[in-house]
């Protein structure tokens, strides 16, 4: 059976919980990745996907914030 470690991709790119959206992206698309982990004090907190920002971008779109 193939191992992770044998398909991930690398370095892992980090950025801390009050990064803009705008800078998340950019790192990713610098990157050639789609995602970032949100990291402080070397504290894990989650990752954000290039999903996660064009979902809520598009839902944003659709439904208008009231």
């Amino acid at each position: 059976m193939t191992q992770i470690s044998a398909v991930m991709t690398g370095p892992v790119v980090t950025v801390a919980p009050e990064t803009s959206t705008v800078e998340a992206a950019r790192q990713m698309a610098e990157s050639d990745t789609g995602d970032v982990v949100i990291t402080e004090n070397g504290r894990l907190y989650g990752i954000l996907t290039d999903r996660d920002i064009a979902i809520r971008f598009q839902f944003r779109i659709v439904v208008p914030e009231q």
